[in-house]
């Protein structure tokens, strides 16, 4: 399984820090730990981050993905743009 580290898959996604770790705490993103030295570290599979990308939609900066339930959820990050 490849993985991505946090800063590899935020840019992947093109969010936040704190946007991919918000994806995590909602389920919407999987994390894994990593292998060897670091191992506490968080990875994050790419097969996920492909899945969770090609599911966004909707308004710019809105990425959609199934929640474990099967529901379907939306989590609106800012990037670097401002709603007006």
């Amino acid at each position: 399984m490849q993985t991505l580290s946090s800063s590899e898959a935020a840019d992947f996604l093109g969010i936040k820090h704190a946007t991919l770790y918000t994806y995590v705490s909602k389920g919407l993103l999987r994390s894994v730990h990593g292998e060897g030295p670091d191992r506490k570290a968080r990875r994050y599979p790419l097969d996920d981050l492909r899945r969770l990308k090609l599911k966004a939609g909707g308004a710019e900066g809105t990425a959609y993905a199934a929640t474990p339930g099967g529901a379907r959820a939306s989590v609106w990050h800012s990037g670097s743009h401002r709603a007006n």
